[in-house]
């Protein structure tokens, strides 16, 4: 029995590897320690690899598309490209985030919708698109934005948080304006997250998180309170993640208030504002390379064994 056991197991693995399945797969956290390094942690806090990317230029933000992360580097006027293993893709994808002639247009929030990157730059008050390959689609796809910083995308649609003007806009991904000031009543917001018709804004000064629906309609006021300087949020499941800059904390709640862990990611770097969950349990983890085809046949062969042994014994 524990004979047939072990070569169930075996057969299993050896076939999970030839077809290049990842055996330890689960979320994590990816926080970009402002002008440092990017650090990796498991989604109860405790931490995976501290220096997973080792130099960033002052990320502005971070996104997530299967294997590959997305940063933007305020410095540099640049997104770098990186796997979830932490090699470096491209440092550079996107290279034209500078104001002709002058300095960065700091590129802030980043989101990614189906295949293509939307990024906020602050100092230029734009929206532009471009490809996960680095193409330009429409730099400048809208425009007149008052500090745009964070932004997120959800179906067809994206919202962003504009710090000059204290509104959170609504805008489909082709560049048309739903509603440029779908709410007018933040208080220097930058960080925004969106779960099915729930739209959560963190408010800097205030302390506080916000939820509205996604036709502008308030929620509540302060889902969460007693925040200190609250920056990037991101959503997981029923769960609120937190970026504290005053605290230099992640804390984690839940979407109706409940305190999870408030310091559930602590001893950041100071005004770290960056940072993504990615759910490598859905197949954005670096899939093991597939063995040559003789140990898929081993697998398979071993397998089969099992298989006819469970049958003989059942008889």
């Amino acid at each position: 029995m524990l004979r047939n056991r072990f070569a169930g197991w075996f057969a299993v693995t050896v076939c999970a590897l030839a077809f290049g399945q990842s055996l330890h797969a689960a979320p994590v956290i990816l926080v970009a320690n402002w002008n440092g390094p990017l650090a990796e942690y498991n989604l109860d806090g405790t931490l995976v690899n501290a220096s997973l990317i080792p130099a960033l230029s002052n990320p502005g933000g971070i996104a997530v598309s299967g294997q590959d992360i997305f940063v933007t580097e305020i410095d540099n006027g640049a997104v770098g490209e990186y796997t979830t293993a932490g090699v470096t893709v491209n440092t550079a994808l996107i290279s034209t985030l500078l104001r002709p002639g002058g300095p960065s247009s700091s590129p802030l929030g980043i989101a990614v919708s189906g295949g293509d990157l939307f990024i906020a730059n602050s100092g230029i008050g734009t929206i532009g698109e471009y490809t996960t390959t680095g193409a330009t689609v429409n730099a400048g796809l809208v425009g007149g934005l008052s500090r745009p910083a964070g932004i997120a995308a959800s179906g067809s649609a994206f919202y962003v948080t504009q710090i000059g003007s204290n509104t959170l806009g609504a805008y489909t991904t082709a560049g048309a304006t739903v509603n440029a000031a779908l709410v007018s009543t933040l208080a220097d917001s930058q960080g925004i997250a969106v779960s099915g018709s729930d739209i959560f804004v963190t408010n800097y000064f205030a302390g506080t998180i916000s939820e509205y629906t996604t036709s502008g309609t308030l929620v509540n006021s302060s889902v969460v309170s007693g925040l200190s300087y609250p920056v990037d949020l991101q959503i997981y499941g029923n769960d609120l993640f937190v970026a504290n800059s005053g605290t230099a904390t992640i804390g984690e709640y839940t979407t109706s208030g409940a305190t999870v862990n408030a310091a559930l990611i602590a001893g950041l770097k100071p005004a770290t504002s960056a940072f993504a969950i990615a759910d490598v349990s859905a197949g954005s983890d670096i899939p093991e390379p597939a063995p040559p085809a003789s140990l898929l046949a081993i697998g398979l062969s071993l397998l089969a064994v099992v298989r006819f042994r469970r049958r003989a014994t059942s008889r």
